[in-house]
């Protein structure tokens, strides 16, 4: 029994980490050209952060933490970092209560000048 929930648990962290990397990387392209994820431009305020912790379905949905890095200008590295508070399943006494941080960043070059906002959605 123990096994099979510790398969789960692996199996949903494994997914909630690819759906995060995915949508840093879609973050860190938004962010580069800057435009929104819809393809809007250019994009004001902290709208990409905003679509970011908005566009994962099921568990992630507006769970996450969106961090964006700003370039200092054209040519320079924009980095975007999504993370979530992963909760074990957790009836076992040896995990339960304890939760870890699953993380993933994607960087790009600045492709046009910035107006986004930078810092990390709460």
């Amino acid at each position: 029994m123990a096994l099979t929930i510790g398969i789960l648990d692996f199996s949903r962290a494994l997914n909630y980490y690819n759906q995060l990397s995915q949508l840093a990387g879609q973050g860190a392209r938004a962010a580069a050209v800057n435009c929104d994820l819809t393809g809007s431009c250019p994009v004001s305020g902290s709208a990409i952060q905003t679509q970011l912790k908005n566009a994962p379905p099921g568990a992630l949905n507006n769970k996450i933490r969106v961090c964006i890095t700003a370039a200092s200008g054209i040519g320079q590295p924009v980095t975007v970092t999504t993370s979530y508070q992963f909760a074990p399943i957790g009836f076992l006494p040896f995990i339960g209560g304890q939760t870890f941080t699953i993380s993933a960043s994607q960087t790009e070059r600045q492709e046009v000048a910035p107006s986004y906002s930078t810092g990390c959605s709460s």
